[in-house]
């Protein structure tokens, strides 16, 4: 029984962060640090999201300071999301919410 609960821990800390801009909406320096700053921190996977409402457009990764951005779509990204959840419930190392180059 013990085991199980540490699993539970263990997923409890893995964070999907996810900041919603729509398309020229400039992040506030405030939010660039913030993003930037989350994208170190072990558990965290950090994503922005620029579109219309409910349409997302670009979706941005942030990794360990650093950033890359590329089109998507709703399908898109609701698989990109579900990747994440099913690899944080098996587990899986945290950054799942992959970009295309590195889909497998």
């Amino acid at each position: 029984m013990h085991r199980q609960s540490g699993r539970a821990r263990q997923k409890l800390r893995r964070f999907l962060f996810i900041e919603t801009k729509t398309e020229g909406e400039p992040l506030t320096v405030g939010q660039d640090i913030l993003l930037r700053a989350l994208s170190f921190v072990p558990g965290f996977t950090v994503v922005l999201i620029r579109g219309p409402n409910s349409c997302p457009e670009h979706v941005t990764i942030f990794r360990r300071g650093g950033f890359q951005s590329e089109p998507t779509s709703r399908e898109d990204f609701q698989q990109r999301v579900d990747r994440w959840y099913d690899a944080t419930n098996e587990g899986k190392p945290k950054h799942q919410v992959r970009t295309a180059k590195t889909r497998s």
